[in-house]
């Protein structure tokens, strides 16, 4: 897992992200997730939030949702609005 986490392709990560989404109810994923937020990959943390939401953690997702909506990169806040908005 901790391999994936840091693989160099951000595709690789952000799938890894994904099929955490049906393991998530371990510490250990919520972990990972949280982790994730801080990638430098817009899909990564689009995904780790996908995670975090389902888990519950509704605060946290909104203030990173808020978050990458005023990020300079546009992939970053195309996937708050689009992506991973209130519907994901």
């Amino acid at each position: 897992m901790e391999r994936l986490v840091r693989d160099e392709d951000a595709r690789v990560r952000a799938n890894f992200m994904e099929g955490l989404w049906n393991f998530a109810a371990s510490d250990h994923c919520r972990r990972l997730f949280r982790q994730a937020l801080e990638d430098s990959n817009h899909r990564v943390v689009g995904n780790a939030l996908v995670g975090l939401h389902r888990l519950g953690e509704t605060h946290t997702v909104i203030a990173h949702l808020s978050k990458m909506a005023r990020r300079p990169e546009v992939l970053f806040r195309a996937a708050a609005v689009v992506g991973y908005g209130p519907n994901c």
